[in-house]
């Protein structure tokens, strides 16, 4: 996956993550979280950010994030979506919302982040 931004003429697209789908989000600070088969997500603090912040609990691919305040809802081929406190550098886990039969393929917060809803095959 590629990711780009048009921030002024020396914006070029870099690659963010490895072959296959990606799912991208950015919140109202300007990061910008990238997430897909390596199971791996990066919370970049902007576009210039060389060294993101790499989560790495999600055990499968991850199909779908959602990025709110400073909270990070994952969900993907291990079945679990999680959530995730960005204000932390380290150990950002904080807790398994929700465990579903199948993939889960979709996840949204509300706009407080209180509220976590997932969506998966069952």
């Amino acid at each position: 996956m590629m990711a780009s931004a048009k921030t002024d003429a020396s914006s070029k697209p870099r690659q963010v993550q490895g072959e296959g789908s990606t799912s991208i989000g950015y919140d109202t600070k300007g990061r910008i979280v990238t997430a897909g088969e390596t199971n791996i997500v990066n919370v970049f603090k902007d576009f210039n950010d060389d060294d993101p912040l790499a989560i790495d609990d999600n055990k499968e691919r991850i199909n779908a994030i959602a990025i709110q305040s400073d909270k990070l809802a994952t969900a993907g081929d291990d079945h679990i979506v999680r959530t995730f406190d960005l204000t932390k550098s380290s150990e950002a886990f904080e807790s398994q919302v929700a465990q579903f039969k199948t993939p889960v393929h979709a996840v949204a917060l509300n706009n407080t982040a209180t509220v976590c809803a997932a969506a998966g095959e069952d």
